[in-house]
């Protein structure tokens, strides 16, 4: 069973709608997902080893920036607002 951690939350649009500029709002956020992220590990290992008959697998979809470096790319985000609403793009260069 696959399980997901939270996404980088400072990404989002409503979230940048809310928070425009301010990059403590978004890192704040992004911190929050961070500490839920690394509270979820030790209990999918907690289920692998309390459930024998499954497997539990974590799926990490923000990125650390240690991630980032060991893959050689970084991430290039650019905000676009248009009139279908606020919105980004990611990439990796």
């Amino acid at each position: 069973m696959a399980i997901y951690g939270v996404g980088t939350l400072g990404l989002i649009p409503i979230t940048l709608a809310a928070c425009g500029n301010n990059a403590s709002c978004t890192a704040e956020l992004n911190r929050i997902s961070a500490l839920f992220n690394d509270k979820l590990k030790p209990v999918v290992q907690q289920l692998n080893t309390n459930l024998t008959d499954a497997k539990f697998t974590y799926l990490n979809p923000a990125p650390t920036e240690a991630d980032i470096a060991a893959s050689g790319t970084s991430p290039a985000i650019r905000r676009s607002n248009s009139a279908y609403g606020n919105g980004i793009e990611t990439t990796n260069i």
